[in-house]
């Protein structure tokens, strides 16, 4: 789990930091509440996040640890309210959650949004289909996070079937009446009171409570402040976004940034990498930037002109043979292309070209590791008015190419590094097709609408099992939706789409009669040549990188 925890004997409210003074004092009260009556305030609209809050963060396992600590009756932390804030506070619901209502007492989360999230998604209302979710096995004593079934979702009373208990969905154990209804009959009584018992547990739970009161929306962000450095700290994005992304307004945090790169679709650009490229566009120098004291208007016109960047970063990647952010070898060239475009929105196609090749010599070479030293050093070689000699100046930091072959190996291959990211674009390159359809794959197919699958996880299927003289290499697997049965699937597929996923017939007889080893080693020569012959296209490290003769008169030299 990620969320600070308050430390509740200490806690000062309405004293800021030296030299700030909010605008007065705050009243916290200390008090407990059950899971229940806190999730029926979240029902009826009172429990509102703010603005200025991260986003869910939390995986299936932080979700399960969550259930389970609850169940067992382990302390979670202290949530954090803040009581009655001004209509001009704001604040959104969670998910199936209508407008609050117009009396009574209203509630901001200042921390906790991960755990009270959690418990609403599992325990307050029915998922939609395919949604994960968690249930608990009576067998096992334990929780999962999976999609529900059909009958599951309805809720329809469990049949246990030859006398084993089903799982629950948490969202039927909220209600004691649904959970009774619910339980098969022919369980036996101490099986039945399982059930009841974790019912009971989940609902009665205490949770340690502070509400503020008596706050303005300035001192509530120095209270956010503290707690979170009173815990674990947020990420660096995650600040930006709170105290400097929420006061710009109309959505305007690091992730609207991106939009233009997930229209595309390229998909999202990592909040870490957007910050980083916002002070490049900015001038600020990588991790350098502080929230607390950035202007809002200068980041609001930062993020302004990151957002087209971006778009053109992207555009520009797919033209040149990156169709998607995850197979981008290194967060780096997002960063200095962003400052790039944003200085040059229109670059020479000469300048373009250029840039391809500073791409992929860093990818293929390994120069453009992402620490943020390696970063400033090459946005200090972008310089305002001199596209060609910031270009120039790009190049030359690779330097000479190291003694080292780009071709893949029979080891195991893995997407999370550079050359794995290398690979994948030289097969996406030979526009795959389904082996069901024969139509091309899209971006859509691969990675989702507007890149709604996480990254690349899921790209490549591996289509034969590990054998004596071969790994997971990369010619064990296919880039292609998953499919039931591989052999039956490239069995009845046509030539064309066995070929574009370099399978010729002798492969492909090789793998349905059996014989995995012929059909890696005959594949494998095949993509052997297909990423030689990406990488030098695209390197191109036998062609002049030099500036236009133009550029040389004028007295440039990318000095």
């Amino acid at each position: 789990m990620h969320e600070s925890r308050p430390k509740a004997p200490k806690m000062t409210m309405g004293v800021s930091p030296p030299g700030e003074t909010p605008a007065r004092r705050t009243r916290a009260r200390a008090v407990a509440i059950t899971v229940e009556d806190l999730l029926e305030r979240v029902r009826e609209g009172r429990v509102r996040m703010p603005n200025f809050q991260r986003g869910l963060k939390w995986d299936g396992n932080d979700r399960r640890a969550l259930a389970d600590s609850v169940y067992r009756g382990y302390p979670i932390g202290t949530l954090l309210l803040w009581k009655n804030p001004p209509p001009t506070a704001g604040g959104r619901g969670l998910r199936g959650v209508e407008d609050p209502p117009e009396s009574g007492d209203r509630f901001l989360v200042v921390d906790g949004q991960q755990r009270i999230t959690t418990l609403w998604e599992a325990l307050g209302r029915r998922p939609d289909v395919d949604e994960r979710t968690l249930v608990f096995s009576v067998q096992e004593d334990s929780f999962r996070y999976r999609a529900l079934r059909a009958d599951e979702r309805e809720g329809r009373p469990a049949v246990a079937p030859d006398g084993r208990a089903p799982d629950v969905p948490l969202y039927v154990v909220l209600d004691a009446t649904a959970l009774s209804e619910w339980v098969p009959a022919e369980l036996p009584r101490e099986t039945k009171r399982a059930y009841f018992d974790l019912g009971k547990q989940l609902r009665e739970y205490q949770l340690p409570l502070y509400e503020v009161d008596g706050a303005d929306e300035e001192t509530l962000r120095h209270v956010f402040d503290r707690v979170n450095t009173s815990g674990k700290p947020m990420e660096r994005d995650e600040v930006f976004n709170a105290l400097v992304g929420s006061k710009i307004g109309q959505g305007r945090d690091l992730a609207w940034s991106t939009r233009a790169t997930v229209e595309r679709g390229f998909g999202a650009i990592k909040a870490g990498t957007l910050l980083n490229a916002l002070e490049g566009i900015h001038g600020t120098r990588v991790g350098g930037l502080d929230p607390h004291t950035f202007a809002v208007q200068d980041a609001a016109v930062a993020l302004q002109t990151l957002r087209p960047a971006l778009g053109a970063v992207a555009e520009f990647l797919q033209a040149n043979g990156v169709p998607h952010a995850s197979l981008c070898a290194y967060e780096l060239p997002l960063i200095v292309l962003a400052r790039f475009w944003a200085l040059f929105p229109r670059p020479s196609d000469r300048s373009r070209r250029l840039l391809a090749r500073w791409y992929w010599r860093g990818a293929v070479d390994e120069r453009h590791g992402s620490a943020s030293g390696a970063a400033q050093r090459h946005l200090d070689e972008i310089r305002d008015g001199d596209e060609e000699g910031s270009v120039a100046r790009l190049l030359r930091h690779g330097g000479e190419a190291p003694d080292r072959s780009v071709r893949p190996s029979s080891g195991a291959f893995s997407l999370n590094g550079a050359r794995g990211k290398v690979h994948a674009c030289a097969l996406l390159h030979q526009r795959p097709r389904d082996l069901r359809t024969g139509e091309v794959l899209t971006l859509d197919d691969l990675f989702g609408v507007e890149g709604e699958r996480d990254g690349a996880t899921g790209l490549l299927q591996r289509v034969v099992p590990q054998t004596e003289n071969w790994f997971p290499s990369l010619a064990t697997k296919l880039i292609h939706p998953p499919v039931r049965n591989w052999r039956v699937a490239i069995g009845e597929a046509d030539v064309g789409a066995l070929a574009s996923h370099g399978i010729d017939e002798a492969a492909r007889d090789s793998l349905l009669r059996g014989d995995a080893n012929a059909f890696v080693a005959r594949r494998a020569a095949v993509l052997e040549g297909w990423v030689a012959a990406f990488v030098d296209a695209r390197t191109e490290r036998e062609r002049d990188d030099a500036p236009s003769v133009a550029h040389l008169a004028r007295g440039g030299g990318g000095r």
